[in-house]
């Protein structure tokens, strides 16, 4: 029916933020680095239970803090991300000729691959990696840790707040990018919708990092499909900003086989 319903449950969770809501949201807003460094303590908190009591053990007592703090406490499996270590900005391939400034989100400087995942590079290593063999010298926003798409705050209807982050990004982009001069990489795709939904700078030109490799930095790769079968969950947002597409054409570059599961449409955030 066309009905968004991330909008309105937006709106609604807008109308029903107490005041004790807003002054927290907005004191996030305001200390953003501290939120995500403090969310990276609990997490290797986290992680040094696992590494002392195993899987079984992890499971049972955050299972039993479940059921008395109720859904503010996740479930737990070992595919559970780990904390972040600082990140390294790596220049990709420095003095180039073709630059672009690269936003690594506040989801990959928070989380890093669980233990059993095989390849345990953090997100942004990857993408430095990816890029620097297209060619590309890597730029970065100033005060990256502090920086936001908004996305946090507008789905919890804290539009204030969302709006304040979006500022800031925008402004440091535009810094970054020599106002619009170089492209701006996002490396999660709702993230990237956000910014292209929110942002008021026509100049800035933002691509998620796997519509610029697909669509621009190809040019400059070779790619050798691994024996490998994908299963492809492309996001709403990306659906929405049409990229559906774009996203499969990549993973074929990269796989044999590319499985797009049939009926699911969404990881239930919405």
């Amino acid at each position: 029916m066309g009905i968004n319903t991330g909008s309105l449950t937006s709106q609604l969770r807008q109308q029903s933020l107490s005041d004790s809501g807003w002054a927290s949201a907005n004191w996030l807003a305001e200390h953003y680095a501290t939120a995500t460094a403090g969310a990276r303590l609990g997490l290797r908190l986290l992680d040094s239970l696992h590494g002392l009591t195993g899987n079984a053990a992890t499971r049972r007592i955050l299972g039993a803090l479940r059921r008395v703090g109720g859904r503010k406490i996740p479930h737990w499996t070992p595919y559970f991300p780990r904390a972040a270590r600082r990140l390294k900005l790596q220049a990709g391939c420095a003095a180039s000729t073709r630059k672009v400034v690269y936003m690594p989100s506040c989801l990959t400087r928070t989380f890093a691959p669980a233990t059993v995942q095989p390849d345990q590079r953090p997100l942004n290593e990857v993408v430095a990696s990816v890029l620097g063999k297209a060619g590309y010298e890597l730029l970065y926003p100033a005060g990256l840790d502090n920086l936001c798409c908004g996305t946090p705050f507008q789905s919890k209807g804290a539009v204030d707040a969302a709006a304040q982050k979006l500022a800031e990004t925008t402004a440091a982009l535009l810094q970054a990018s020599e106002q619009g001069r170089w492209p701006v990489i996002v490396d999660n795709g709702v993230c990237t919708a956000s910014l292209l939904q929110g942002l008021r700078a026509p100049r800035l030109k933002v691509y998620d990092v796997t519509t610029f490799v697909q669509t621009v930095a190809a040019e400059y790769l070779e790619f050798v499909p691994q024996d490998e079968n994908v299963a492809l969950h492309v996001v709403c947002s990306m659906r929405k900003l049409g990229e559906e597409a774009t996203l499969n054409a990549l993973a074929q570059r990269c796989a044999k086989q590319v499985t797009v599961p049939s009926g699911i449409t969404c990881c239930g955030f919405a």
